[in-house]
């Protein structure tokens, strides 16, 4: 099945997933070497409203960004980061930089099936309780993370406190982390929108000064999923469905 729908997006505000080439959306781009240029001539950039595998959802692409589907991810991150993340359904970028673009972002979009998540401690965060969780994580893995060769890397504070959309049923926030091997600060920005059966979660690593970018897309990216009916959290049959077993707190400070 296609990623995205050919007739009428259901409820959907459209116009339908408007695909372009990176040629075409950026003319005057240069790859930075012979792989991105040939990868980029087999990409396909989409704007407007696209469907997720199992029309579990639709993504109103926000203005200003294109979408790449899963595939096309998969492929641009193992050329240029190595590796592949499971469960891509795909990413989001800025129509200000081209596809690999040096300096430029990207929102990550992975599903994880892992049943439904309990919401209600989200409704009560504690940014405070929840920054010393996350530095008592990050001084107790350090040294499992440095026997793997893994950069030191410190937690500085939040760059955009928990927030907990409780309408959407979207969590959010971004710290702002220190790393080794990088020049200047790093900013991590994770989002889940909570289903019936998982979550789907978009992580978005940028430097710091680009902070003033990301938090003016923000609100687009907590606005542009929306489940499906009888796919979104609150179709949760306990009769019929798993209970996750992970909470708001342990995705935010990372003990999942």
């Amino acid at each position: 099945m296609s990623i995205f729908y050919r007739g009428t997006a259901p409820d959907g505000p459209g116009p339908l997933a408007r695909p372009a080439t990176v040629a075409e959306m950026f003319p005057h781009a240069e790859a930075q070497d012979d792989d991105l240029r040939l990868l980029n001539e087999e990409l396909t950039l989409w704007q407007g409203t696209v469907i997720l595998p199992g029309d579990i959802a639709r993504i109103d692409v926000p203005p200003g960004q294109y979408f790449l589907d899963g595939t096309d991810t998969d492929r641009l991150n193992e050329l240029v980061q190595g590796e592949i993340w499971e469960g891509t359904l795909g990413s989001l970028s800025p129509t200000s930089y081209p596809p690999a673009y040096v300096g430029g972002w990207n929102l990550d979009l992975s599903w994880l099936e892992r049943g439904n998540v309990d919401l209600t401690a989200a409704r009560k965060l504690d940014p405070d309780a929840l920054l010393a969780a996350e530095h008592a994580r990050i001084s107790a893995a350090a040294a499992t993370g440095a026997a793997g060769g893994e950069p030191d890397h410190t937690l500085l504070g939040w760059a955009i406190l928990p927030r907990f959309d409780a309408a959407r049923r979207v969590l959010s926030w971004a710290t702002e982390k220190m790393w080794s091997d990088e020049d200047g600060p790093v900013l991590s920005l994770n989002i889940h929108w909570f289903g019936r059966t998982g979550n789907i979660v978009g992580v978005l690593i940028a430097d710091m000064d680009q902070i003033d970018e990301v938090t003016e897309a923000l609100p687009g990216f907590i606005d542009m999923v929306h489940f499906a009916e009888g796919c979104r959290h609150e179709d949760f049959d306990p009769a019929r469905d798993r209970a996750c077993d992970v909470g708001p707190r342990a995705l935010i400070c990372g003990t999942d």
